[in-house]
């Protein structure tokens, strides 16, 4: 077996279209904390690093009256352990579990 000539990565999204699932992603993030994410808000968070994106939703549900999680528990939800961000809660809808 001889060895790859060179490696290929897509991190922008050039080779695969992997906007749709960022945007389902954020929009059931924010859902958990009671806020629903408009067409125009998840435009805003296209090419953003996630932490600013976090950010971004934090500022809206409080904008729009909510209790809005800390920039921390944002960072926790989406880390490996599936119950970190709401515990009982469990895995969300469609991710595997650890």
């Amino acid at each position: 077996m001889t060895s790859p000539a060179a490696c290929l990565f897509d991190l922008d999204g050039l080779l695969l279209d992997t906007e749709p699932l960022h945007g389902r992603a954020w929009r059931q993030a924010a859902r958990i904390f009671g806020f629903e994410l408009s067409d125009q808000q998840l435009l805003a968070l296209r090419g953003r690093r996630r932490l600013d994106n976090a950010g971004s939703v934090i500022a809206w549900i409080e904008a729009a009256g909510g209790t809005p999680p800390t920039p921390s528990s944002c960072w926790r939800c989406s880390s490996r352990s599936p119950g970190s961000c709401c515990p009982g809660r469990g895995p969300c809808q469609g991710r595997p579990s650890c």
